[in-house]
C-alpha cells in the first residue's frame, strides 16, 4: 500500500471519527435531557445499562469496547 492509499484510508477515518463525535454529542443531549426529566430519581439504571451493551454486541461490537463505550456515553 502506497503513501496516498494510506492517506486516503486517514482521512475516512477522520471524517468518521468526526461522525462518531457528532452522534455522541447529539446522544449525550438526549440523555440530559432524560436527566432532567427524572428529577429527584436516580438516574442510573443497572437494568438500561445491561440492556444497551446487549443491544451494541447484538450490532456487532466487541464486548469488552462496550464497556468502556458506556462511560463515555
Amino acid at each position: 500500500m502506497n503513501n496516498i492509499e494510506l492517506d486516503k484510508l486517514r482521512i475516512t477515518i477522520d471524517e468518521i471519527d468526526k461522525n462518531l463525535c457528532q452522534l455522541i454529542m447529539e446522544r449525550q443531549s438526549l440523555a440530559s435531557k432524560i436527566m432532567d426529566a427524572k428529577t429527584g430519581e436516580f438516574p442510573f439504571d443497572p437494568k438500561r445499562e445491561e440492556d444497551l451493551i446487549k443491544k451494541l454486541v447484538s450490532f456487532g461490537l466487541d464486548k469488552f469496547f462496550d464497556n468502556q463505550v458506556l462511560g463515555f456515553l
